[in-house]
């Protein structure tokens, strides 16, 4: 009888995500739609997403205290993905992290983002709001390349026999956390509706 175990290595950088506590989703929607003219942030991104805007230092320290645990969580998943290798960079939640910048995205319809890195050592990306109607349309489509609305995560070149890209369509209160250099981007929809994510930098000493 043929012997089937097998080993495998991980490989690439770790992409944590998960569905946060609906408060947060709750306080961060209310602070971002509450923004003025005054915190337009377009400029200093490479997405063609016309309402963009930063959240105010006090929002931003309002999001760390909310958050800090689920970034503490992404370290520590990490040490162990990266076999107990980066000790120090979970130490380094304790009291030094550093939310450098934090913003709100309100994509309509056919805007998108074309594939880009951030600045920092971690970032997130947290949505808030996810009409139905932009399910239906991702559920729908048919097609080679990722659905309307998705997010794509891309480590590397692509090879026969690699699999170098992560795509998900995200749901409302899901949160990705990442290390800040991984490529993504987003891909634009047809339906004429308005999805709010919130994305943000980690600095860690």
């Amino acid at each position: 009888m043929t012997n089937n175990h097998y080993n495998f290595a991980y490989w690439g950088p770790l992409l944590w995500h998960r569905t946060v506590e609906p408060s947060i989703v709750e306080g961060l929607l209310d602070l971002g739609l509450n923004l003025g003219k005054d915190r337009d942030h377009s400029k200093h991104l490479a997405s063609n997403i016309e309402d963009v805007k930063s959240f105010t230092p006090s929002d931003r320290e309002w999001a760390m205290v909310q958050l800090e645990h689920h970034f503490q969580n992404y370290l520590q998943a990490e040490q162990e993905y990266l076999n107990h290798r980066s000790r120090q960079r979970a130490r380094s939640m304790n009291g030094v992290a550093e939310l450098g910048g934090m913003w709100i995205n309100r994509q309509r319809q056919y805007e998108t983002n074309p594939e880009h890195k951030h600045d920092g050592h971690l970032s997130f990306v947290l949505y808030l709001q996810v009409p139905e109607e932009l399910k239906k349309e991702h559920d729908s489509y048919i097609g080679q390349g990722p659905g309307p609305g998705s997010i794509q995560f891309r480590y590397g070149e692509y090879l026969d026999w690699v699999l170098n890209v992560q795509t998900f369509f995200p749901t409302a209160g899901q949160m990705f956390i990442f290390p800040a250099e991984l490529s993504h981007s987003v891909t634009p929809f047809k339906s004429d509706i308005e999805r709010i994510s919130v994305s943000g930098n980690i600095f860690l000493s």
